[in-house]
């Protein structure tokens, strides 16, 4: 080593006679930094690249936010631009800055309100902010958007996810039977989305309305044999309705796909406090909670069998 744009490195060499700190300051070690090797674990290589050493200037400015670049389309307009976003947080990337520039584009959109909808629903359900999903539908009328803006079926769902989305939003507002009337519409565009029948099933059992709930659990396991929510959820309504039995068959065909199944061994329990076995409900209660200690309600049914 000769010369050295880094003083510091000259000083150093100039400074110590110590063999082990001569040989860690080298050419080698600054610019051709060791690197992983994602083939080889636990291994490190140099790559043989002579680069100059990165300033602590440049690599803040490797940290600023870079954005999305469109490949189809020079000029996207700010709506494509903000649904770009939302899709790149929503299904590859959940860095909170691509909500941010999706809701700065959307926020300075001249545009008619019915062409943003779609993509402020699905911002501000990602956030969890329910209040203003449906203060988005509010603002062109809850009964417009039912009857003539959501109402097309395609390859993509986007109307069905809109209305599930808006669904959800009057879930947690706590208004359910209008939640229901959302999720039907969901179930209405995408038929074959069990997970909007699943939800709807389950949202139509807390109202107590058992019989059409029964329906899409039914429908759930005639497309798809192994969904294990649903062969819990409609147990649970064959024992609300006094059909121990059938529950109890449910359950087991539903274990036998998930032994370690929380809300499945929840059910179960609540099968054999039914029928007075305290004992067989302790053990399934025992059993989620080696499961997952942190089981609120097991630990709290558990709690009142031992007072």
């Amino acid at each position: 080593l000769k010369t050295c744009s880094e003083k510091k490195v000259m000083e150093m060499m100039h400074k110590s006679s110590d063999l082990n700190i001569q040989k860690k300051i080298n050419c080698v070690s600054c610019h051709m930094p060791i690197s992983g090797s994602i083939d080889i674990p636990h291994v490190s290589v140099h790559d043989h690249y002579i680069r100059k050493p990165i300033t602590e200037h440049e690599k803040e400015k490797i940290k600023t936010f870079v954005g999305l670049f469109s490949i189809n389309e020079k000029n996207p307009d700010g709506l494509i631009r903000a649904r770009a976003y939302i899709n790149q947080y929503d299904k590859f990337d959940a860095d909170p800055r691509y909500l941010d520039s999706a809701l700065h584009l959307l926020s300075a959109q001249k545009k008619d309100p019915k062409q943003t909808i779609y993509a402020l629903v699905q911002l501000y359900f990602i956030k969890q902010d329910f209040a203003k999903v449906l203060a988005c539908v509010d603002k062109l009328g809850a009964q417009r958007c039912y009857d003539s803006l959501f109402v097309n079926k395609s390859y993509d769902n986007q109307d069905a996810w809109a209305c599930y989305r808006i669904a959800e939003a009057y879930n947690n507002s706590h208004n359910a039977a209008t939640a229901i009337r959302w999720f039907k519409k969901a179930c209405q565009l995408a038929p074959y989305n069990l997970d909007f029948r699943n939800k709807l099933g389950s949202s139509l059992a807390a109202l107590d309305n058992l019989k059409e709930a029964s329906t899409e659990f039914k429908f759930i396991l005639t497309e798809n044999p192994n969904s294990i929510s649903a062969y819990s959820n409609l147990g649970y309504i064959k024992l609300k309705q006094g059909f121990a039995s059938e529950a109890f068959h449910l359950y087991m065909a539903g274990q036998k796909l998930d032994p370690d199944n929380e809300a499945l061994l929840l059910n179960l329990a609540g099968y054999y406090l039914y029928t007075g076995d305290i004992p067989n409900a302790k053990i399934y209660l025992n059993r989620i909670l080696k499961i997952n200690p942190a089981n609120q309600r097991a630990k709290q049914i558990l709690r009142q069998l031992n007072t």
